[in-house]
């Protein structure tokens, strides 16, 4: 669901949602914004996320001839990757809305013990996508829970000179979304994350109960199309 529809879902829930929340904090002392705890994701071997999928337009609105469904497994949770243990794979398969073909694809993450949330290979990804420019694979911090909500970080740069540097930062609050996990609708809270360069915007939502990523979006450009990913989703693995 995408985080500006919420309301709908929200209203009827609201003082539900509240009490909850007024009880967890009680509990907990209180959601800090300089805390570095606010996620923590476990991702579990097996597990299996469905998103629905768009490309977008260069005015970012979904292209309807191009919704399709995609849906990341999680197949190894100790790879060696990059030359660091621990490695999340996810294998991604993605229906051409042409072909019905399934097209394949691998990526990479890894989660630190203070939350950290990296993916290897990011940065050259969008480098050969925008520019058709070689940088590079390494592991490039996507959301750097350590420095707390107000914190800014550097994720990488998009030309090997390091002149096109993106940057990343967290959304200001919280957002919930509904995901389907096996047979149970539920919401869950999620915390925006934000990374930007000159021509570049990607905006991604994650999450730790479930541990799931439920919102992607990369902007369009004069040279690249952009995608909208939602997940709809989680089945427990193996």
């Amino acid at each position: 669901m995408h985080p500006y529809t919420r309301a709908t879902v929200l209203v009827a829930l609201a003082v539900s949602l509240c009490i909850l929340l007024l009880s967890c904090r009680q509990d907990d002392g209180g959601i800090s914004a300089t805390s570095s705890s606010f996620v923590r994701p476990h991702f579990t071997l097996g597990t299996r996320f469905v998103y629905t999928y768009s490309r977008l337009s260069l005015f970012g609105v979904p292209i309807p001839s191009t919704r399709t469904i995609s849906a990341w497994r999680i197949t190894d949770t100790a790879a060696v990757v990059g030359g660091i243990g621990g490695s999340i794979v996810v294998v991604d398969s993605l229906v051409d809305p042409r072909t019905s073909r399934i097209l394949k694809d691998t990526l990479y993450f890894r989660v630190t013990p203070e939350g950290d949330f990296y993916q290897y290979g990011f940065i050259s990804r969008a480098a050969k996508n925008l520019y058709g420019q070689r940088v590079a694979p390494q592991w490039d911090l996507l959301a750097a829970f350590s420095l707390g909500m107000g914190g800014a970080w550097l994720v990488g740069s998009l030309d090997a000179a390091g002149n096109n540097q993106v940057t990343g930062t967290f959304q200001s609050g919280e957002d919930y979304f509904t995901v389907r996990v096996d047979q149970q609708q539920i919401i869950y809270r999620a915390f925006g994350v934000q990374l930007n360069s000159n021509d570049f915007e990607f905006v991604f939502w994650i999450a730790d109960a479930p541990s799931s990523l439920p919102y992607l979006r990369q902007e369009s450009s004069p040279d690249s199309s952009g995608y909208l990913r939602e997940l709809t989703t989680i089945q427990s693995g193996p």
